[in-house]
Order: structure tokens, then C-alpha cells, then sequence
């Protein structure tokens, strides 16, 4: 990233970003859904209404207005060129129908007939008895956007179980760093 020095007020040099450095913004879409329910061994789309009061959309990225297809839970690319950078983070809590089971995440990319899948974050494991919430988790993301499909297509994050379970589902937090054109 390059930076230029500028003053303000009397605390001295602050790193502001230059016409040769990047854009960078956010989105932190809270959810107010009930918990959702999934079964198992297949991969089921977490869904967020973005409706929750600590919805952040003050501090988009440049000529970005949206990221969340609130209807589909897809996290929309669209906005962004090829090569701009993505970060995602996840805030969830998990209740278990069994004892150790575990949970997968992935993100599944592109549009149709053109998918590809990456999965992320920890695999979660719920050590506790069946019916016991399993505390806050954080899932990370990061990935760029590599091709026009990836770009059109989006991401749905997906997760998938060994035996039924139900999220509560906090909501998404997504930054990017654009590249400069």
C-alpha cells in the first residue's frame, strides 16, 4: 500500500493513502433471522436479513452501494474489478443435536455450470453434550476476485454438518481492498 504523509493539527505525520495506493471499505451486515436449521451431510446456504441495528454501510468501498443478496445470502462481487482483494468474517453460534460433531465451512463461487468451491475457516467441534450451544465462533475468509465468473457469480458461504444442528447466525462482516485501475 503507498502512503503519503500528511499533518493534522498538532499530532504530526498521519499515513493517508495516495492517488497510487488503494481504496479500501466495508460492510457489516447484522442479522435479526431466527436460528436456522440444517440437516445433515448436505451443504445448506446461511441466510442473513441484514436487518439487525448494528447493520454498518456508512464506509463502502468506492463506487461499491451493496454486497449482500439478502434473499439468497449470496455475497455479491459485481461491484468489484478483477484483482481486488475480499475479506470475510463470519459470526456464529452452533447448537448441536449429538455429542462431538462437527461442522465444515465453504464458500461456493461463480455462476452456474461454472462453480468451484474453497473451503474455510475451522473446522468447529462441538466437544459439549447434544443440545448445548456452542459459544461465539468466527469463521475468516479471504480470496480475490481471480476471473469474470468469480466477479458475476458471487459467493454463497455454505456449512455442512455430520448430524442436524441449528446456527445463530450474527451476521457478515466484509472488507475490501480495491486495486487501483
Amino acid at each position: 500500500m503507498t502512503y503519503r504523509t500528511g499533518s493534522r493539527g498538532s499530532g504530526g505525520a498521519t499515513p493517508e493513502p495516495s492517488a497510487g495506493g488503494v481504496d479500501i471499505g466495508f460492510f457489516d451486515y447484522r442479522n435479526t433471522l431466527p436460528d436456522q436449521y440444517f440437516e445433515s451431510t448436505v451443504w445448506n446456504t446461511i441466510k442473513n436479513n441484514a436487518l439487525g441495528p448494528q447493520t454498518e454501510l456508512r464506509f463502502a468501498p468506492k463506487g461499491v452501494t451493496s454486497m449482500l443478496d439478502t434473499a439468497t445470502g449470496r455475497i455479491l462481487l459485481s461491484g468489484l474489478a478483477i484483482g481486488d482483494q475480499v475479506y470475510v468474517r463470519h459470526t456464529l453460534s452452533v447448537l448441536g443435536y449429538v455429542n462431538n460433531m462437527s461442522l465444515t465451512l465453504r464458500n461456493y463461487f461463480g455462476q452456474t455450470g461454472q462453480e468451484y468451491v474453497e473451503p474455510f475457516g475451522p473446522t468447529i467441534r462441538l466437544q459439549s453434550g447434544a443440545g448445548v450451544q456452542s459459544g461465539l465462533q468466527i469463521a475468516d475468509s479471504r480470496f480475490y476476485v481471480r476471473d469474470e465468473n468469480t466477479r458475476l457469480g458471487g459467493v454463497l458461504p455454505q456449512i455442512k454438518g455430520d448430524n442436524r444442528f441449528e446456527v445463530q447466525y450474527s451476521g457478515v462482516y466484509i472488507s475490501v481492498i480495491r486495486k487501483n485501475s
